[in-house]
C-alpha cells in the first residue's frame, strides 16, 4: 500500500520538519518504484534537515553510483563513512566513484574492505573484479568474477568480464575458457551492449587465430548488434584492407574516427585505406594530424612513411 504510506510519511514530516526520517523512507518508496530523480530529492532533503545522517548519504551514494556520478558517489559514500566507517554498502559505493575516476588502486582497497563487510553480495564482488582489470590485475579479477559466478551463475556481466579477464591474460591455455564465458553470455539474457561484446570479443579470438572469414561475420554480428561499436568497425575495415578491399574498408574506418575522434590507429587506417584508393588529398588531411605525435611515436613514423612514399 505505497500510496497509503507515502502520504503517511509526507504526515509525519509535516508534522516534524526536522525529522529526517520520514523523507529517507520517501526516498525508500521512490526508488522501490524506480522514479531515481524523486528518490534524489527525498534523500537530499534528508540531508539538508540532518547533514550528516549516515542511511541518507549512504543511498545517494547508491544511487549516483548506478548513475556513474563519480564525484558525487564519492561525496555522499564518504560522509556516510564519516559517520560509520564500518558501513559497507558505503565503502563499495566509495569503491565505484574511484573506479570511475580512474583510481583503481584505492578503489580495490575500499571494495576489497566491502567485500569482507558483505560477503554474500555479487554487486561488490563485480565492482572489484572491474577495478582489478583496470590496474591490469586480469588473474586476480578473473578469481573475483568468478566468485560472483559462485552467487549467481545467471549474470551474463560476469561471464562476459571473466571470459575478458581470461582473453587479456594472453595465456593460451585459458583462450578456451574464454571462448566458453562469451559462448554463455547469449544464454543469459545479457544486455544488447553485453551481447555485442561477446560477439566482438569471440571474433577477437577467431582473428588472433588467422580464422578472417569467422572473425569477419564475428565484426559484423557485433555490428548489426550495436552500431556504435568502435573496436568492431575499425577491425573490420582492417580485414577488408588486408584483403584489398581499400574501398569497402573506408566507411568502417570513418564510422570509427566518427564514435571516436581520438582514435589514432583507425585514422591511420582510414588515410592508408585512402592513399590505397587513389584519394592522395584525402589521405593526405587524415595522416598529417598524426604527425604531431611525439617523434619516436610508431603511428607518427607510419604516417610519415605513407606520406613520403617509399
Amino acid at each position: 500500500r505505497l500510496d497509503d504510506a507515502v502520504a503517511a510519511f509526507v504526515a509525519a514530516s509535516k508534522a516534524d520538519p526536522k525529522d529526517p526520517v520520514p523523507s529517507i523512507n520517501l526516498g525508500e518508496v521512490a526508488a522501490r518504484a524506480g522514479d531515481v530523480p524523486k528518490a534524489i530529492l527525498h534523500y537530499r532533503h534528508a540531508v539538508d534537515v540532518d547533514p550528516g545522517n549516515e542511511i541518507a548519504h549512504a543511498r545517494l551514494a547508491a544511487l549516483y553510483a548506478a548513475r556513474g556520478d563519480a564525484d558525487d558517489v564519492i561525496q555522499h559514500a564518504e560522509a556516510a563513512l564519516a559517520r560509520n566507517a564500518r558501513n559497507a554498502q558505503a565503502r563499495s559505493s566509495l569503491g565505484a566513484g574511484l573506479s570511475a575516476k580512474g583510481d583503481w588502486e584505492p578503489a580495490i582497497l575500499a571494495l576489497e574492505e566491502a567485500r569482507r563487510g558483505l560477503p554474500d553480495d555479487g554487486d561488490v564482488r563485480r565492482r572489484l573484479g572491474i577495478a582489478l582489470m583496470g590496474a591490469g590485475r586480469f588473474s586476480q579479477a578473473a578469481d573475483v568474477f568468478l566468485e560472483a559466478l559462485d552467487l549467481d551463475d545467471g549474470d551474463a556481466r560476469s561471464h562476459l568480464q571473466l571470459g575478458i579477464c581470461y582473453y587479456m591474460t594472453r595465456n593460451v591455455e585459458l583462450r578456451g575458457y574464454a571462448r566458453k564465458e562469451f559462448q554463455h553470455v547469449a544464454d543469459r539474457k545479457p544486455t544488447p551492449e553485453d551481447r555485442a561484446s561477446s560477439y566482438y570479443h569471440l571474433a577477437l579470438l577467431d582473428d588472433d587465430e588467422g580464422k578472417s572469414e569467422q572473425a569477419e561475420t564475428g565484426y559484423r554480428l557485433t555490428l548489426r548488434t550495436n552500431q556504435s561499436h568502435v573496436g568492431a568497425a575499425n577491425n573490420l575495415g582492417l580485414i577488408l584492407a588486408t584483403r584489398g578491399a581499400f574501398a569497402e574498408a573506408i566507411p568502417y574506418f570513418r564510422r570509427a574516427l566518427r564514435l571516436r575522434p581520438d582514435f589514432p590507429e583507425a585514422r591511420l587506417n582510414l588515410g592508408h585505406a585512402l592513399l590505397k584508393s587513389g584519394k592522395a588529398k584525402d589521405a593526405k588531411a587524415e595522416l598529417e594530424p598524426l604527425l604531431a605525435r611525439p617523434d619516436g611515436d610508431p603511428l607518427r613514423e607510419r604516417a610519415k612513411k605513407l606520406l613520403t612514399g617509399p
